[in-house]
């Protein structure tokens, strides 16, 4: 399944007509055509049905109309709660001379814009940090 497909369908079924669709996306009325036969093709049902010049969903297309817009929220709604994921831990390996002088004032920065984020500082010196790093912590 290819969210683009639904995306498609979405459109036409609003436009009720595959040019404007085709239109509003930004692609060639043909490739329209194309992802809404490959549709009916998955499905084996006919999605949409001519009247005059306009085009309805028939009620195979506004089941998978109904489907169609669920998945669409749904990924959305997903890739918004993981690029704006705020919240867990960072553990920061670094030198103690750098944990002392100069993370500070950076620290209260990221702690500003990040209140639900936990910082954990791992000072040690260059060997124990590369070793922490390679062992995965």
């Amino acid at each position: 399944m290819d969210f683009v497909y639904l995306r498609t369908l979405c459109k036409v079924a609003r436009w009720g007509s595959l040019t404007q669709a085709a239109d509003a996306l930004g692609y060639a009325q043909s490739s329209v055509t194309t992802q809404i036969q490959r549709l009916e093709e998955q499905y084996e049902v006919i999605l949409f049905e001519r009247y005059g010049r306009k085009m309805k969903p028939t009620q195979a297309g506004e089941m998978l109309l109904h489907y169609a817009r669920q998945i669409l929220d749904l990924h959305t709604e997903a890739k918004s709660q993981l690029s704006q994921q705020e919240a867990g831990t960072i553990t920061l390996g670094t030198i103690e001379t750098l944990a002392t002088f100069y993370l500070p004032p950076f620290l209260q920065i990221f702690r500003s814009a990040y209140p639900n984020m936990t910082l954990a500082l791992q000072a040690g010196n260059e060997s124990s940090i590369v070793q922490a790093a390679k062992d995965g912590q």
